[in-house]
């Protein structure tokens, strides 16, 4: 009877360690290509013990404890100073050129981006994604609409939305841009369409973005997206 005991309890720790851990799916590159898929461009992305991003092409993301620090991309420095883990500000730098950005932050997310200058931007979200953002010294409203598929950017390490453009390689916002634009007659903006496989992730997508010089012309980029599954860190 105790040998049959020991069995069954061994047999239980072994089922307990060989149930499987929770994962989760992280972008490690991001192909340009032609519109016949030859390769332009490559960028690859890499992360720490704790699933954030610390390398992407040639941007470095450094950390203090679980904030964003900086961002280092050649010659342009962006450092981020924070008040009990909330961003209060930003300095750019980029020689000559140097800037200074104060943040307000309501309900865990960025609402407003402002520079002495009164360049200052507004952001709006819903559902964890920024849906619009207004430029006040302009009075520009750029609007951002998404599907249901997953933002291959997407990491959920990135607390809050930094940098002034919510598009593009965005890794705050949940699900992908379907189209975003800043003036709709005539139009201007990117219309973007994906291929995309049975978990939500997109494998390819097209963005097209309206040309300068003539708003009722396109200009066609492609690219492919290829991920890594990494564990879930407590």
């Amino acid at each position: 009877m105790a040998a049959i005991c020991c069995l069954a309890l061994g047999a239980c720790k072994k089922s307990e360690k060989a149930a499987p851990k929770e994962q989760i799916k992280l972008l490690s590159r991001v192909t340009e290509t032609d519109a016949n898929g030859e390769p332009i461009n490559s960028v690859s992305i890499t992360y720490d013990s704790k699933n954030r991003m610390i390398k992407k092409g040639g941007r470095t993301y450094n950390y203090t404890g679980d904030d964003l620090t900086s961002i280092i991309d050649g010659t342009n420095v962006y450092t981020f100073k924070y008040v009990n883990g909330v961003p209060v500000s930003m300095h750019f730098s980029a020689p000559p050129l140097e800037e200074d950005y104060t943040y307000t932050v309501s309900e865990g997310v960025v609402i407003k981006r402002e520079r002495a200058d009164n360049y200052s931007h507004l952001f709006t979200y819903v559902d964890h994604n920024c849906t619009a953002m207004k430029q006040l010294n302009t009075n520009s409203t750029f609007t951002y609409t998404f599907s249901a598929d997953k933002n291959p950017y997407y990491n959920p390490t990135c607390k809050y939305l930094l940098l002034i453009s919510p598009e593009d390689d965005n890794h705050y916002n949940k699900n992908v841009f379907y189209e975003s634009y800043y003036q709709h007659s005539p139009f201007r903006g990117s219309q973007n369409s994906y291929s995309v496989g049975p978990d939500g992730y997109p494998k390819s997508s097209v963005i097209k973005t309206t040309s300068i010089e003539d708003p009722d012309a396109f200009i066609s980029r492609y690219y492919t997206y290829e991920y890594v599954m990494r564990d879930v860190v407590r």
